[in-house]
């Protein structure tokens, strides 16, 4: 996938939304910020697809991604200064695809994502020149989903399976790359994760979901530092409303402790105890047909900023044909839908498929857009509210 991932949108649109009747139209949203960049990147040897960013301490922007040659894939970074002009951007040719990437302050990135039936973790410089690589198999099609740093200086990573009687993975490393420990969270039937969180006192916070478009089946899970769970909680959200059976979308965390995420058109936000405090499906904005949200992260006032995309169906001489523009969606810090701001250019193919709030209090988001039929490219765009 990429998931955030292009051949599945077709199977994405026939899901059927509901409870949108609950929810006012949106306003059209382009008219509410300006734009500070808005660039593309068709590199050679560059990303052709984009899962992540983040603000590097030393200025400007690391996107974490995939690019492709013939019908190879291969993992990549795109080092970008304030104004999207191009520092420089790697290939490594062992992995697939990255999906998540975060600083290592006062050492350079580390990235985690898939190579070919295996996890793939990459740690480089500042200059994205590897320091190590390391691999993790264990079952078909692997793939590490999300990274983080702990408090000791290692890492923990998400690894799910797209093997439907696959379990996640939670794999601990030392910060030389050596492996501590490798747990996996079970489940009937068998389980994913779309968030990980070290807490203050050193233990691990998961929320997780089983692969199925059937009942409320996911829970608030709480782990030692060892890996060994502690708590399970149930949690009032689907399959389909905390994301899909087969692609992952965020959940995060903002200062007061509540955490928000989202999947398909749905936007939830639930305490440290896994209590519901709002779920509602989002209504498009006028004039497009379906919401797809991708990923979360905190915004301004403790509220959350969500990406994605929204379509509309129009006639192509005398067949229908699907218009996707990217999109992001504010929220406040109770939940509530605030606005959603309409980002592509609705003229080709385009999606955000990782958005954050910059220091300067900019949203700066990536994802892909199509060039033509069978090419596309990197997207960053950089916004400012009015």
């Amino acid at each position: 996938m990429m998931k955030k991932y292009f051949i599945l949108f077709g199977f994405l649109t026939i899901l059927i939304s509901c409870g949108k009747d609950d929810n006012p139209i949106n306003p059209t949203g382009n008219e509410f910020y300006d734009v500070v960049f808005d660039k593309t990147y068709d590199l050679s040897t560059g990303p052709s697809e984009a899962s992540d960013i983040i603000e590097s301490s030393r200025g400007g922007y690391l996107v974490a991604g995939r690019n492709k040659t013939g019908t190879t894939n291969h993992a990549a970074l795109l080092r970008l200064d304030k104004d999207g002009n191009e520092l420089w951007d790697k290939t490594y040719f062992n992995g697939l695809g990255l999906y998540s990437v975060i600083e290592i302050q006062g050492s350079g990135y580390i990235a985690a994502g898939g190579a070919r039936d295996s996890a793939y973790i990459v740690r480089t410089d500042y200059e994205g020149n590897i320091i190590w690589e390391t691999y993790h198999s264990f079952n078909y099609s692997d793939v590490a989903r999300k990274i983080i740093q702990t408090s000791d200086t290692g890492f923990l990573i998400i690894v799910n399976s797209y093997d439907n009687n696959g379990n996640a993975r939670l794999i601990k490393l030392e910060n030389d790359g050596d492996k501590n420990w490798v747990k996996i969270i079970q489940g009937d039937p068998a389980l994913k994760i779309y968030s990980i969180k070290e807490n203050a006192d050193s233990t691990i916070s998961l929320i997780a979901t089983s692969k199925t478009f059937s009942q409320p089946v996911s829970w608030y899970i709480t782990l030692d530092k060892n890996g060994n769970e502690i708590v399970r909680k149930s949690i009032d959200l689907s399959a389909v409303e905390l994301g899909s059976t087969f692609y992952e979308y965020s959940v995060c965390q903002n200062s007061l402790g509540n955490y928000a995420g989202c999947g398909l058109e749905y936007f939830f936000l639930f305490n440290q105890e896994g209590d519901i405090i709002i779920k509602n499906a989002i209504q498009p904005t006028a004039g497009y047909d379906n919401v797809r949200m991708y990923s979360s992260n905190p915004a301004f006032n403790n509220g959350f900023v969500a990406c994605g995309h929204q379509d509309k169906q129009v006639i192509n001489g005398t067949a229908y044909t699907t218009k996707t523009t990217g999109s992001l969606f504010i929220f406040n810090s109770d939940g509530t839908f605030s606005n959603s701001l309409i980002i592509g250019d609705g003229t080709v193919y385009n999606l955000a498929s990782s958005v954050i709030l910059a220091n300067d209090n900019s949203f700066v988001s990536v994802g892909y857009k199509s060039i033509d039929d069978v090419k596309g490219v990197v997207w960053v765009k950089k916004i400012k509210l009015k």
